[in-house]
């Protein structure tokens, strides 16, 4: 784990061309939350102390921070401990060294995925076929990813897609909008899109807002946002339950 100092700037990201393609990426920002935290040291604190699911009574609503919870808002979640598994180096691993030498920077995502090396080698084309360019608009694609990643207060992902989603067009307005579970101010498509991701993110079923989607995406875009709302879990997990946090 690298010590925390400064968050990197908030204009820092990193794109990996997929291999074999020179159309899809697979990019990790290394920008930090939106009023998560303002440094790495803030986003220590905040994982180290729990964040709580919203109760089932307040699930299609914003939830409100308690009295105890941090003074960003942030609802509490889980508890999450430091990295439980060692980073690979890249002198160990090829496809980790490549991934590394297009960006510029260490990863901490791919540098614990690649303790699986099969993973992290078939993980990046997935990503790339899911989030590179597709039936779903850039900017939707941002803002289902950010929907699941505040419902899970995933801070790596939250770091990344901060600055993607800014890249799309997502306003800082936005960005509260999302964090705080509010979804006025998006167009009847991006509500739809938006309100599908949270209550598959919170209930795994998104029994109430599937059918709302078909008034504004056909069969394909249908699957392709739904892809994007189970990778977003994916990584959200994958970070959360390791502890993976933000470079």
């Amino acid at each position: 784990m690298y010590c925390p100092k400064s968050a990197p700037s908030p204009s820092r990201h990193t794109v990996f061309p997929l291999p074999g393609s020179a159309k899809n990426v697979f990019s990790l920002s290394a920008s930090p939350p939106l009023q998560l935290a303002a440094n790495k040291t803030d986003i220590l604190h905040l994982l180290r102390h729990p964040l709580r699911h919203p109760s089932s009574a307040a699930r299609q609503t914003a939830c409100p921070p308690n009295a105890g919870e941090a003074a960003d808002g942030v609802a509490r979640y889980t508890e999450r401990m430091p990295a439980s598994v060692p980073f690979v180096e890249p002198s160990a691993n090829e496809f980790l060294a490549q991934l590394e030498s297009r960006s510029g920077r260490p990863n901490h995502f791919f540098r614990t995925m690649a303790n699986k090396p099969e993973a992290l080698k078939n993980f990046v084309p997935l990503y790339g076929a899911i989030m590179g360019h597709g039936a779903v608009d850039r900017r939707t694609k941002e803002l289902v990813y950010l929907t699941s990643s505040f419902a899970n207060q995933c801070a790596y992902c939250l770091s990344a897609h901060t600055a993607s989603g800014r890249k799309a067009g997502v306003t800082e307005d936005e960005m509260t909008a999302l964090r705080e579970a509010r979804n006025e101010g998006f167009t009847p498509s991006e509500q739809a899109a938006i309100a599908y991701a949270r209550e598959l993110t919170r209930t795994a079923n998104a029994q109430a807002s599937r059918e709302a989607l078909g008034a504004h995406f056909n069969a394909e875009q249908i699957v392709e946002i739904t892809l994007i709302a189970a990778m977003a879990n994916f990584t959200n997990r994958f970070n959360n339950g390791l502890g993976v946090m933000p470079e």
